[in-house]
C-alpha cells in the first residue's frame, strides 16, 4: 500500500469517524432535551412533595391520605398534580420509602414505609460527643 492509498484510507475513516459523533452528539442532545423537559414538567410538583415530605411525617401514613394532601396543595396554587401512581412512585424513587400493603380496619391500605433513619435521628450521638468535649476543662 503506497502513502496515497494509506491517506485515503485515513481521510475515509476519519470522516466516518466524525458523522458517527455527529450522530451522536444529536441523539445525545436529544435524549437531553427529553429528560429536561420532564424534569421541568414536574418541577413544580417536586417543590410541594418536598414540603410535604418535610413538614409532615408521612412515614406509616396512608398513600390515598397523603396523595389528598398533595392534590389540595396542587390546585391552591394551581399546578397540574401528577396521578396518584406516579406520585407514589415518584416518593418511593427519590425519597426512600416503600409502599406496603397493611389491612386496617378490615381495609387493605398502602401504606407509605421510611426505608432508613434519617439523618436527624442520628444526632444523639453528635450531642453525647458534644456533651464530653463540653465535659473536658483546660
Amino acid at each position: 500500500m503506497n502513502t496515497n492509498e494509506f491517506e485515503l484510507l485515513e481521510k475515509k475513516y476519519e470522516e466516518m469517524l466524525n458523522l458517527k459523533v455527529a450522530e451522536l452528539e444529536e441523539r445525545y442532545e436529544k435524549t437531553l432535551e427529553k429528560e429536561l423537559s420532564v424534569i421541568a414538567a414536574k418541577f413544580d410538583s417536586l417543590k410541594v412533595i418536598s414540603r410535604i415530605i418535610n413538614n409532615i411525617n408521612i412515614d406509616g401514613q396512608p398513600t390515598n391520605i397523603i396523595y389528598e394532601i398533595y392534590n389540595q396543595m396542587c390546585s391552591n396554587i394551581e399546578i397540574e398534580p401528577m396521578n396518584h401512581i406516579d406520585f407514589s412512585r415518584f416518593i418511593v424513587k427519590w425519597f426512600d420509602y416503600v409502599v406496603i400493603n397493611k389491612k386496617v380496619a378490615g381495609k387493605k391500605r398502602r401504606i407509605f414505609i421510611r426505608t432508613y433513619p434519617k439523618v436527624q435521628d442520628q444526632c444523639p450521638v453528635q450531642d453525647k460527643v458534644q456533651d464530653s468535649v463540653q465535659d473536658v476543662k483546660v
